[in-house]
């Protein structure tokens, strides 16, 4: 018998003054991180500000962390501001095991 394991993700991206607004949320995991990478990249590449929405994010692997490492480093190369807001105590614990708040600007 083969298991199989899926996930959900889901984003939302809108203007915010001169910042884009990703609200992402669901399961970011090794199944979703490439659907949601694009979309991230492509982010930091329009706009000097992005803003990652966690709020309805649940679950959080280190495929997810290492995508928002490599985001924070584009951003950095670039000169932009990557920030994360609203993760919820869950996502939280998982970012402090993996110190992201010492790579990326981690706000209430």
């Amino acid at each position: 018998m083969a298991l199989t394991w899926q996930s959900t993700v889901w984003m939302e991206v809108r203007e915010e003054g001169e910042a884009l607004l990703l609200s992402v949320g669901g399961e970011l995991d090794e199944a979703s991180s490439p659907s949601v990478a694009p979309a991230l990249m492509g982010a930091i590449d329009a706009a000097p500000t992005v803003i990652i929405d966690l709020r309805q994010l649940t679950f959080c692997d280190s495929t997810g962390i290492a995508l928002l490492i490599d985001a924070a480093n584009a951003a950095r190369r670039r000169g932009n501001r990557l920030t994360i807001d609203n993760v919820t105590p869950r996502v939280q614990r998982v970012f402090d095991i993996a110190a992201l708040g010492q790579i990326i600007d981690l706000r209430d």
